[in-house]
């Protein structure tokens, strides 16, 4: 699917890639990209959202890893963490 709402982002590989994405909402952008991506970390500071959200992708082992994670990411260590791509779209 291609998102009409950040043509940059269509010029973006994400297959079989970490993701990260600050502000993924109710997941527009997240769940056009579970199914190729190797790891989606969406965070936003909408409780309901992300709670949408996990009902929406359960996840199991053969899916990968989608964590969806409450909270703002200034408050947020990803010390540790590793990302091939971060997104940031349409988030205000």
């Amino acid at each position: 699917m291609i998102n009409n709402q950040d043509p940059a982002i269509n010029k973006i590989d994400f297959d079989k890639k970490d993701i990260l994405e600050i502000g993924c909402g109710y997941g527009s952008f997240t769940l056009e990209h579970l199914t190729r991506a190797k790891s989606i970390l969406g965070i936003d500071t909408n409780n309901d959202a992300i709670e949408c959200l996990r009902k929406q992708w359960p996840t199991s082992p053969k899916d990968g890893q989608f964590i969806f994670q409450v909270g703002d990411i200034v408050d947020i260590s990803l010390q540790d963490e590793d990302f091939d791509v971060a997104v940031f779209s349409n988030s205000f």
